[in-house]
């Protein structure tokens, strides 16, 4: 019988250097030494095989581009880990850098590629000191990117050699950013670590945040020191604004106080701002600058024609008023984009011309009223927040040569909670400031039901009157959309004419939105309930067919689509079924 065990072909190459023969060449002593000696050598015979094998296994046949993309996204989800500080046996997770161990292929990628050992942002405290070294080799010459977060007692690391290691010279020379948020006492101590400013010459952004404190300590000298930074974050802490870290090189400025504290004036804003004729992106938290006590009108505070975007909030009620009173007095680049938001504050009648005067002038600015070459194309109206999204005229030739990125949309927002108070009674909206808003231009209003409401409480549907270029109007989504008598009244609103004075003591009635095609509204899946809003709707469609501004569209979520009322309206309009949001506008597209 033939035997049927196959014979690998290397056999007889192992047979003929292990054979006796082979082996009488050396003394009997150096036998099994000579045999190990071939067996090394057949062992890396087959690890290069092995090797060579892999190269066309998997991901090691991708490009070497590719593979390092993949590494690269493989860092932000496993990055490396240390255990507890404290602990004398802390375990370790290399994380992403275990790809170098996986394969010959891998590692020669992943040593290759300078960037995968310096973009990521190394987060000292994950990774032993003893990479310092490797990270500095595989690197070459890129920049880092430093963190320290630190929300223990400082105590447990200020003499730690791994800690004092990270900020060595050869580390802190190559720094691009250093991020750190720890107690003061461990940020004064990593202050005293830096080297001169002659090697931190490559910092380009800072970001430091206090911890554990209801002040502002002082930022260290060391860090208000550093005159190159074009980006720089400062939250619960301070640096004098004279200081050289405020240089005209910065583009990037966050600023956010505590609650405690002294506050700027007019002028040491308007002085700073002067300074920074580069800047792109403000973002200010509780920095109020306090009115002059003699009660004298507040300097107007103008930012540089390169800013794009401006974030203001105030977070501290006692502050509420006067934060109010200075993002009124600000002027910036129509291009940029405002986003500001007011905390609650308390009504009284000494206050409300201060806000109706404040709002005079903010809110003309915000909804570009008086700009030449934008003009507002979308309004969110919610009772406690307006949003307006402007476009840009292609044709204006008098458009500012500067335009970053997405400056054919810019979006302005205001929050402000809405107010009311029963002695005296005084009430606050900010619906009620329509007519001083543009909005001849609006493409779309989207509108909550609250504020449905208080523009048939307060009679302020002909405010709207003047928008006539609106094509869609959408309901916002939310829980009270239990009180289904709002959608009633806003249905009632858009169904009849509005009388209006029109010349001396004449009048004309008007309907609202003369070129509105769709309406979105949030129906609920059960039509059983809401037999009067059928009523309604059926009327506002004919109404609107009758005097000549019909309805093209309806809008409704997908749990109404079996509303019996749809086979009867879907003959003379577009019934559409959608997945609708939930507190945000179905009619404004969701990029602004």
């Amino acid at each position: 019988m033939k035997d049927s065990t196959s014979i690998s072909p290397w056999t007889s190459l192992v047979n003929s250097r292990f054979s006796e023969t082979a082996l009488s060449r050396f003394p009997r002593g150096l036998h099994l030494q000579t045999m190990d000696s071939e067996l090394d050598s057949l062992m890396q015979a087959v690890f290069q095989a092995r090797r060579m094998r892999n190269m066309k296994a998997g991901p090691c046949t991708l490009p070497a581009e590719l593979i390092a993309y993949i590494f690269e996204c493989l860092q932000s989800d496993w990055p490396p880990r240390r255990g507890y500080y404290d602990s004398g046996d802390a375990g370790f997770s290399s994380g992403w850098m275990c790809v170098t161990h996986v394969c010959s292929r891998w590692r020669e990628v992943a040593l290759n590629v300078p960037s995968l050992w310096s973009k990521p942002t190394l987060d000292i405290l994950s990774i032993p000191h003893q990479y310092i070294p490797d990270i500095l080799f595989r690197s070459q010459s890129t920049l880092f990117d430093i963190k320290l977060k630190w929300a223990d007692y400082p105590a447990l690391i200020l003499t730690d050699s791994r800690f004092i290691a990270w900020f060595s010279s050869s580390i802190c020379r190559r720094a691009r950013r250093i991020e750190i948020a720890a107690e003061i006492e461990l940020i004064e101590h990593a202050a005293e670590l830096l080297p001169s400013i002659q090697d931190m010459g490559q910092l380009r952004e800072l970001s430091v945040k206090v911890l554990g404190t209801d002040d502002d300590p002082g930022l260290p000298v060391s860090f208000r020191s550093l005159p190159g930074v074009t980006s720089l974050t400062l939250e619960c802490c301070r640096a004098s604004w004279q200081s050289p870290i405020f240089s005209s090189q910065l583009t990037k400025l966050s600023l956010s106080y505590n609650k405690t504290g002294l506050r700027p004036s007019y002028s040491d804003v308007s002085t700073l701002l002067a300074r920074l004729q580069s800047l792109e992106m403000v973002r200010l938290v509780d920095v109020v600058p306090a009115l002059e006590p003699n009660g004298g009108h507040p300097l107007a505070i103008s930012f540089p024609n390169s800013l794009f975007r401006l974030t203001i909030a105030v977070t501290n009620e006692e502050l509420a008023l006067d934060g109010l009173v200075f993002i009124s007095q600000i002027n910036t680049p129509f291009l940029c984009a405002r986003n500001y938001s007011l905390p609650h504050t308390t009504l009284s009648l000494s206050t409300m011309p201060l806000i109706k005067d404040a709002l005079g002038r903010l809110l003309p600015h915000i909804s570009f009223a008086k700009c030449d070459y934008i003009e507002e194309r979308h309004l969110v109206l919610l009772s406690d927040r307006i949003r307006i999204v402007g476009s840009t005229l292609s044709s204006s030739q008098s458009t500012p040569s500067f335009s970053p990125a997405d400056s054919r949309l810019v979006t302005n927002k205001l929050e402000i909670p809405d107010l009311d108070e029963d002695t005296p009674p005084l009430s606050f909206r900010l619906c009620h400031y329509l007519s001083i808003i543009a909005l001849e231009h609006l493409h779309t209003v989207s509108l909550d039901l609250s504020t449905v409401h208080d523009l048939k409480t307060n009679n302020l549907w002909t405010s709207l009157l003047r928008a006539n270029s609106v094509r869609r109007i959408g309901v916002i989504r939310s829980y009270e959309n239990a009180k289904h008598t709002y959608l009633i009244q806003l249905l009632d609103a858009l169904g009849r004419r509005h009388r209006v004075r029109s010349f001396g003591d004449k009048h004309e009635t008007r309907i609202l939105f003369p070129h509105l095609e769709s309406l979105a509204l949030p129906l609920p899946a059960n039509e059983v309930l809401y037999g009067e809003i059928i009523d309604k709707l059926i009327c506002l469609v004919e109404v609107r067919q009758a005097q000549g501004a019909p309805l093209r569209e309806l809008v409704v979520p997908k749990e109404a689509a079996k509303w019996s009322l749809w086979s009867t309206l879907g003959k003379v309009l577009k019934v559409s079924f959608i997945d609708y949001p939930w507190y945000t506008s179905p009619v404004t597209p969701d990029s602004m």
